[in-house]
């Protein structure tokens, strides 16, 4: 019973980890693509431009974020675990 509030508590600071830095990786890509963006349109082209970007560097930074932040520190432990049980 121990482990699994263990591991429901570092789930629970995993999760708030992944959020923290997505919600950070955002908009610092939104502010590089604001910064970033030269042409003289019209602001609504210049936040299509910005949403898109945006929207397709969310769908990468999922999945690269999720195993950073959830699969190697899980790995990680169960290495150990697996290690000092010899």
């Amino acid at each position: 019973m121990a482990f699994m509030r263990l591991l429901a508590l570092v789930l629970v600071a995993q999760t708030i980890v992944y959020l923290g830095l997505f919600f950070y990786l955002r908009a610092a890509q939104r502010e590089k693509l604001e910064r970033d963006y030269t042409s003289s349109a019209t602001e609504k082209q210049r936040s299509a431009f910005v949403q898109a970007g945006v929207d397709a560097y969310t769908a990468r930074m999922r999945k690269v974020l999720a195993v950073v932040v959830y699969g190697v520190p899980l790995v990680i432990f169960a290495l150990l675990i697996l290690t000092s049980n010899r």
